[in-house]
């Protein structure tokens, strides 16, 4: 058995009294005394921060401290431990102040008996302990009583007045704690009813517990709140006390009658609808069903609730709806199913069920709230509609079997269109070489003899020959350029475009003929501003040209051609070309953009195509514009460029570098061109041409194959290649030099007759360094040959050069 240490503390400085403590603690049974002795108070303080003692034994004459002012002090720094004085006096008022001031007991030393003092000093600790217990438990109390969510009033049993009140009425009521203290409960302003209240008192004291379930109270705002009342009677001590509960159940009462009247409002409701509305427990259990369902199924209310429910299913639908309603239950989900049910005349009709389920906190299933809604004439449209979709089905099917017929036939009209395309593209390649071909001759051979002879009917006549091929190539050239942009295989780089630019550049080309022609050519007067529009630079000129060609030579003698343009209101550019000719027909106008129409000018003395109208119209409007034309006979036409505005782009343009006939350096060695080329006229002329260059040392052969031999054999500084040689095509000239390391980096320039773009790129493409159209200009050939000759001068001459003969000519 364990044996409780009680610490001491001695404060004595009388030795001999000092041992009889010593002694008496000693012989004490039942506790273990554990004595610290100390003779000053001074030390006695040393020793209190230190350790925690259970009790002191003090004595109240000490070397440094004298009386009750000794006691008073050691007090203060230790009010919760019980303090025994000593005393050498027999003094009771010093007891008495003793005892006053907190000392738990006092005694005399010369009266000390060792066994009383033990039991002093164990009555004194469990004194302190019983005292500290007591408060620890008062405190307990009142934390609880202070914080309780429920307002508590404490009466007095005999007289009814109000002891004490927790703080949370005055939050609940809305008065100060302290009105309500010293009145009785039928005297303060909350409980209205003063004589309920009064005998509910005396009801308690007589009977016991009592509890009111609803109590409106008044607050000090004149609101009313609803309360629970639980009052009970208690013994405290030696008298009893009524102790009152007030719990604030109105947020709960308002809850209640809002529950209430929601399920008013949902009844209401629900008997309203036209659909069948029902309520059960989770297990399937009806507890209601609305009117409608009354007055379908015939059933009353009661004979519904419970699994009534059940009876007006169909007997082949009842198996299938169970099992439905079986696993929405079981996956907690939305249960939807269709049935028919028995109406009361027995006739059975379709229903769409659905039921939605009304979860609890924990998620699991509180209540099923569901509707039947009748489906039985959609019911019946399905049907139909689904006999109406299989005859649709069958008419989509046969449907597509023609359109796959139909796709079919257009793959093959297709096919048909590549062919037809590509037989046209065909045909423009071979017309352009077969007709460009002996033009090459006959206009390179008359500009010839142009230069060298001098009588005058000779030249005249070679004037006419030189004429008769260009207007002949003009023709071509726009048969080729209509057929390009009908196909729209017309390139165009749409750019801003200067107005006063093309003007300038078209009035210059054209000046010469108008002079030639008598005709008044001028440039209105410009507004102000530098206007751009949007076109292609190039193609925007072969329009005005062929505008302000038109308006020459259509024009009567000394008439006037104007060139003018203006800012329309749609914010566009309009470009005029306006002259005093003969002007059209208004039923000739209709006809003025047919290809090859002249109106009546085709037996004239004026050369045309008339196709020139045809081909500007179509490039106007590839550029996004419009080709208008106004035109009265005998006074005059105006044709007019209408085009999207551009912004004007800064450009710095460096200066024109003109056409250089002759080579800029001189050449050590010979420049050695080889000619691969099979007609016999062209190679004369590139002859001719080349005898005026006496730096220049042509080769030519008129066979592919002869060609690749001369090439490896005397490398020539530049090849001029023809694309349709006997034994091979020129492509594959070109490929075979190309591969080879001596011809790998010599300039090649395709000459040939076919000038559509598709051939050009493809040649390009496959190395060629420049193509070169037939016929072609001696001074455009000249300036591609000096071109060469250029590039060729820093670079070192090819290998075996020296061995190149003068003139090589191979059949």
């Amino acid at each position: 058995m364990s044996v409780d240490v009680v610490r001491v503390l001695l404060v004595e400085d009388h030795l001999p009294d000092a041992a009889f403590v010593d002694q008496a603690l000693s012989d004490a049974r039942g506790s273990q005394f554990q004595l610290t002795h100390v003779t000053h108070l001074e030390e006695a303080f040393k020793h209190l921060p230190c350790q925690d003692f259970d009790v002191v034994l003090l004595d109240l004459g000490l070397p440094d401290s004298q009386g009750l002012e000794t006691f008073t002090r050691l007090h203060e720094r230790c009010p919760r431990t019980p303090i025994i004085v000593f005393s050498g006096l027999d003094d009771d008022d010093m007891a008495l102040l003793a005892v006053m001031g907190g000392a738990q007991d006092v005694y005399v030393k010369r009266a000390m008996d060792g066994r009383a003092l033990v039991l002093t000093i164990r009555y004194a600790i469990e004194r302190v302990r019983a005292s500290e217990q007591v408060a620890a438990s008062e405190a307990s109390y009142r934390r609880l009583f202070e914080n309780s969510q429920d307002g508590i009033f404490i009466l007095d049993a005999l007289t009814g007045q109000i002891n004490d009140a927790n703080p949370i009425l005055e939050k609940l009521l809305g008065n100060p704690v302290s009105e309500y203290i010293g009145k009785r409960l039928w005297e303060i302003a909350p409980f209205r009813k003063k004589m309920a209240s009064r005998a509910a008192f005396h009801t308690l004291k007589d009977k016991g517990p009592i509890t009111y379930k609803e109590i409106p109270l008044m607050t000090r705002n004149g609101e009313t709140v609803i309360v629970e009342f639980v009052s009970n009677v208690y013994e405290v001590g030696n008298h009893q006390v009524i102790r009152c509960n007030v719990h604030d159940i109105t947020e709960r009462k308002r809850a209640e009658d809002a529950i209430r009247v929601s399920e008013s409002e949902f009844r209401t409701l629900a008997d309203s609808m036209p659909q069948i509305v029902w309520v059960t427990q989770p297990d399937g259990w009806s507890t209601y069903s609305n009117q409608r369902w009354v007055e379908y199924t015939g059933l009353s209310v009661e004979e519904s609730l419970g699994r009534g429910w059940n009876k007006p299913f169909h007997p082949d639908d009842q198996q299938r709806a169970l099992e439905g309603w079986q696993k929405a239950t079981a996956n907690k989900e939305i249960y939807t199913g269709e049935s028919r049910l028995r109406r009361a005349d027995g006739v059975y009709r379709w229903w769409l069920i659905r039921g939605v389920p009304l979860k609890d906190a924990d998620g699991n299933i509180a209540k099923w709230y569901g509707t039947c809604t009748d489906i039985h004439d959609l019911k019946l449209a399905e049907l139909e509609i689904i006999r109406s979709n299989q005859e649709i089905q069958t008419l989509n099917n046969d449907l597509e079997e023609r359109v796959a017929r139909r796709t079919e036939d257009l793959a093959v009209a297709t096919q048909e269109a590549e062919r037809a395309n590509n037989s046209k593209s065909e045909f423009l390649s071979r017309m352009s070489h077969e007709l460009r071909t002996p033009l090459n001759a006959i206009l390179g051979f008359g500009q010839i003899l142009d230069l060298e002879v001098l009588d005058p009917r000779s030249k005249e006549s070679i004037g006419f020959i030189l004429k008769g091929g260009r207007h002949l190539l003009g023709l071509i050239n726009e048969v080729l350029d209509l057929a390009l942009v009908e196909s729209g295989g017309a390139e165009l780089s749409i750019e801003p475009v200067s107005v006063l630019d093309v003007i300038e550049e078209s009035y210059s080309l054209v000046k010469p003929l108008a002079s030639d022609q008598k005709i008044n050519l001028r440039k209105s007067a410009a507004p102000e501003g530098h206007a751009y529009v949007m076109a292609d630079t190039q193609r925007l000129k072969q329009v005005m040209i062929n505008l302000l060609s038109n308006a020459i030579k259509y024009n009567r003698p000394g008439g006037d051609v104007e060139i003018g343009w203006s800012d329309t209101l749609d914010g566009k550019v309009q470009i005029d070309v306006r002259d005093t000719g003969f002007g059209i027909k208004p039923e000739d106008l209709a006809r003025l953009f047919t290809p090859f129409e002249r109106l009546g000018f085709g037996h004239s003395t004026v050369q045309g195509t008339g196709l020139g109208l045809v081909i500007s119209k179509r490039l106007v409007e590839a550029m996004g514009g419009r080709l208008l034309v106004a035109s009265t006979p005998n006074v005059g036409s105006t044709f007019s460029i209408e085009l999207a505005a551009g912004e004007r782009e800064d450009r710095h343009l460096g200066e024109a570098v003109g056409e250089a006939l002759q080579p800029t350096r001189a050449f050590e060695r010979k420049f050695s061109v080889l000619a691969i080329e099979d007609n016999a006229s062209n190679l004369r002329l590139i002859e001719a041409i080349l005898d005026r260059r006496p730096e220049i040392s042509l080769m030519s052969a008129v066979h592919g194959s002869i060609g690749l031999d001369l090439a490896r054999q005397f490398p020539p500084d530049l090849i001029l290649l023809d694309l349709n040689l006997p034994d091979m095509t020129g492509m594959e000239v070109l490929t075979r030099l190309r591969n080879s390391d001596i011809t790998r980096r010599t300039p090649i320039v395709i000459v040939s007759a076919d000038a559509t773009n598709s051939q050009i790129e493809r040649l390009l493409h496959a190395g060629a360094t420049d193509y070169l159209t037939k016929p072609f200009e001696i001074q455009q050939f000249l300036k591609l040959l000096n071109d060469q000759m250029s590039k060729s001068v820093a670079n070192v001459p090819p290998s075996g050069s020296g061995d190149c003969p003068e003139k090589v000519g191979a059949d």
